[in-house]
């Protein structure tokens, strides 16, 4: 039972001592982040902007091949090269060169556009010439 004004050890003893790393911080840090800010060794790489570029790029292909097609070719072509050299360079120094996946997905956000762009024709080629097969 508690003594009146509420402090007291309570029914189920007295209140355990604050846990948690010292300073006050509250949460545990992760191994190899010092509390005073220090460098965290163990990081990834910072993502090359050539792997961000190669995702834009396919993306724009990608929705410009419903609307204007010679803009998408040269915009998918410049997607898949800027991802190709975003991957040899990961390639070639990963410490340097991060972005890996974001480049594999703008390579294939890129092949993505002239197929669809293909497959956009030849699907209204059939549909045009559906009727004419028709008795």
């Amino acid at each position: 039972m508690m003594p009146p004004g509420g402090s007291g050890p309570g029914p189920f003893g007295p209140p355990a001592p604050p846990s948690g790393p010292p300073g006050g911080y509250g949460v545990g840090l992760p191994p190899g982040i010092e509390p005073d800010g220090g460098e965290f060794d163990g990081g990834g790489a910072p993502t090359d902007p050539l792997a961000w570029v190669s995702l834009a790029l396919g993306a724009v292909g990608l929705v410009t091949a419903f609307c204007c097609w010679p803009l998408m070719f040269a915009v998918a072509l410049a997607g898949i090269v800027t991802g190709i050299i975003a991957l040899v360079q990961n390639r070639s120094d990963p410490r340097r060169h991060g972005g890996r996946g974001l480049a594999i997905i703008g390579i294939v956000l890129s092949v993505l556009a002239p197929l669809s762009y293909v497959l956009l024709v030849v699907l209204f080629g059939v549909l045009s010439f559906l009727p004419a097969m028709l008795p």
